[in-house]
Parts: structure tokens; sequence; C-alpha cells
């Protein structure tokens, strides 16, 4: 009785045992499974398109003329942060549903060698990854919707890719400009009687649909303005300019220029109309911004002929 016990137990060690053997494979689900992908960021070769240069009324200008190539610059020096964001088709939903998404900024007191240089894992499946370089302070992302606090030079690119089980994903990203540059060019000297300048904005684009690449304009005006400095005295040719995205549709700029001087007395203002932005390209007006206005604006009063009266005239009073 004793050796048929002992024999028991040694089948259910030996079963028990081979349950355990490391040698057998386990059921893997590739959807539960993430790959690494690799993203290396660049831009366009040619990212600062012919500008388009505008004249204030009465004042006539040549057409620019194209710069010199002065090689192809490195990220870094074009932006100092990369947002990524990554988008994923599914059978439930119409439209992609948000994934992840990621803030890289270059670091400028460190060699930052993988800036530029995107390291993810994902699960199989269809995803689009968005990928947004500029230099703005603050950038958040709320519905696909980016808000900046201040619109910067700005690149973007988007890749729709299906990640299987089997693929190594490396791939290379080139961005494009996806803003326009709003230039004003002053042709007179900034004066020591100047205190600032301000730019009041009507229709700027300050959001981006991540999705689409398209500006969302605001709906409040928005003012620049610039203190002018010791050392901006008798500058000719000073620029004072913004960016703004591309919107769909109505996509017209108005802006109210002021100088202002050190007694907060205005000086010259000027409104400019129905600017067009257009995508990787510079809007330049050039004219008088800050000097008085020699038109209608200011009036010199004099008395005719020194206060002397004319031709006298007598009538006989009715009797």
């Amino acid at each position: 009785m004793k050796r048929e016990v002992l024999y028991a137990l040694a089948c259910v060690l030996y079963l028990t045992g081979c349950s355990n053997n490391p040698s057998l494979e386990e059921v893997v689900n590739p959807e539960k499974e993430i790959y690494p992908v690799q993203f290396s960021i660049q831009m366009e070769k040619e990212v600062v398109s012919f500008p388009a240069t505008r004249s204030m009324p009465d004042n006539t200008i040549p057409e620019p003329s194209v710069s010199k190539a002065e090689g192809d610059k490195e990220l870094k020096e074009l932006c100092t942060t990369i947002e990524y964001a990554v988008y994923q088709k599914t059978e439930e939903a119409d439209a992609p549903v948000y994934v992840k998404n990621k803030q890289f900024v270059c670091d400028a007191s460190d060699k930052d060698i993988d800036f530029g240089i995107v390291y993810d894992s994902l699960p199989q499946g269809d995803y689009t990854f968005y990928f947004l370089a500029h230099n703005s302070k603050t950038a958040t992302l709320s519905n696909s919707i980016f808000s900046f606090d201040n619109v910067s030079d700005t690149f973007y690119g988007a890749l729709p890719l299906k990640i299987g089980a089997t693929d190594e994903i490396n791939e290379d990203i080139t961005l494009e400009r996806i803003v326009s540059r709003i230039e004003f060019m002053a042709t007179d000297s900034v004066s020591d009687e100047l205190k600032q300048f301000d730019m009041e904005i009507d229709g700027v684009a300050n959001q981006l649909d991540i999705t689409t690449g398209l500006g969302i304009k605001t709906l409040k005006k928005q003012t620049l303005s610039y203190i002018f400095k010791s050392e901006d005295i008798g500058i000719v040719n000073k620029t004072h300019s913004f960016y703004t995205f591309i919107p769909a549709t109505d996509n017209k700029i108005s802006v109210h220029l002021s100088a202002i001087a050190q007694s907060d007395e205005l000086i010259r203002e000027r409104q400019i109309d129905n600017i067009l932005p257009e995508q990787n390209k510079i809007i330049r007006y050039k004219g008088r911004l800050y000097s008085r206005s020699e038109s209608d604006d200011t009036f010199q009063i004099s008395i005719f002929n020194n206060g002397e009266w004319g031709e006298e005239k007598e009538e006989e009073l009715p009797e």
C-alpha cells in the first residue's frame, strides 16, 4: 500500500513538471504587443519662399530680389520645440481617435544630438503621426486643436502608417512651413521722439488643427507693441512683423499701425486692410511709419490779409 502511494505521488510531480515546461510556446496576441518606431525629422531643402513686397500708399518700390542661398539649416536653427501627436483609425469611430502626444524641447545649453529624432512604441494598428516644429513658448493641444501664446515660425508634417507584427519602422519625416509672415518696414528713420509702435491685428489665425494643418482665426483683436531702445535711434528700414497660420477660408487680415511719442501723443497711424497671407510667403509693406503726416492730418492756421478788412459796403436803412 505504501509503495502504491509513493508511485501515485511521483506521477503527480511528473505531470506538474510537464505543465511548467519552458519549451512550450505561450499564445501571443499581436494586438497587445508593442512595436518600436523611429522618426527622423528634417526640413524641406527650400523653406524660405520668394517674398511678396507691397508698398504703402504713395510709395513706389522696386520688385524684390532673390537672396543668395545660405546653405541648408539644421532643425534646431529653425525651431526649439517639436510636437508629436498620434491618432488611430478604428472601426468604432468615424474620425481618427487620439492616442497620445508628446513635446520635445531642444536644450540650448547641451549638444542635443537626438533633437529631431522621435522614438516610440505602439501596438499594431492603422495610425496617423503628426509633427509640428515651432519656437512658441507655450503650446497646448485640445481636441486636435493646438493653441499658442504667440504664433512663431512653424513647420508641419503628417504620416499615415500601418504598424504590423513584423514591421521595423524607421521613417524620415520632411516638414514644410505652414505660416505666413506679415511685415511692415519703415522707410523713415527712428527718432528720439518715439516711445513705441503698436500693431492692432484683426483676423490673425493663432490656432491650428493638427489633423488638417489649417489655421483657425481668433475673434479677438491682438495687439503687439514694440518699445523703442536707444540703439534704435537713426535706424532706417526697421521692420515690425507677426506670423499667422492659414485658414481654409476667410483669411483676410486688417492691421492698425500706431507710432506713439514719449509724451504718449499719437504721431502717426495707418490702417492696412485686405492683407492676404500665403503659406511660406513673406508679405511685406514698405512706407513711412514713424514721421508726422504731411497730409490733411495737420493744419496751419493764418488770418487772410493780416486781418485787414475788405472794401466797405454801405446800405441805407429803410425809413
